[in-house]
């Protein structure tokens, strides 16, 4: 498979959100309560969200497109959590089921990693514990658990551990 993956604009809101929104309700549907993930999993709140973050040029968008369908997204911004003053933040990085093992999400994620690392002293990004295949992913790509832990605002409590990685490695 080819992609095409290139910074997303105000004109891409709307499928960036969709991309978000279906990820979601595929990677998670084991994760989050059903009721609760339909709920979040709001394509327009997303897309109304994304188009107003567009507007600090500190978040950044990818998006990707494989013939010309929309079907993978990544944001990063400086990282929000207080004790990583000069890391960026992997906010976002979901594909569609359909490209799962395709090589799109590194192919993302190295994009991002490769704007990052002479900008920032390292990436992080939080992701659920139970979600071992995102979990491998980014361990593969030199991301590591680094004990910080959060429990997430759903009815089942499901928890999510950070992972950082310093960028002294990048996958070849």
């Amino acid at each position: 498979m080819e992609f095409c993956i290139r910074r997303a604009g105000q004109n891409d809101a709307a499928a960036l959100a969709e991309i978000l929104t279906q990820s979601w309700k595929e990677a998670y549907s084991n994760i989050l309560p059903p009721a609760e993930l339909e709920s979040a999993a709001n394509k327009e709140r997303y897309t109304a969200a994304f188009a107003a973050m567009m507007q600090n040029p500190a978040n950044i968008f990818y998006i990707a497109h494989c013939g010309g369908i929309p079907c993978g997204m990544l944001l990063y911004c400086p990282a929000r959590d207080a004790d990583l003053s000069g890391y960026a933040e992997i906010v976002a990085l979901y594909t569609l089921q359909k490209y799962w093992g395709s090589g799109l999400g590194r192919a993302l994620a190295e994009r991002a990693l490769g704007e990052i690392q002479p900008r920032y002293a390292g990436a992080a990004l939080w992701v659920f514990q139970a979600n071992a295949r995102a979990r491998r992913f980014y361990e593969k790509l030199g991301f590591v658990p680094d004990g910080k832990q959060k429990q997430e605002n759903f009815s089942n409590k499901p928890w999510s551990v950070r992972y950082i990685n310093p960028l002294s490695y990048l996958p070849g």
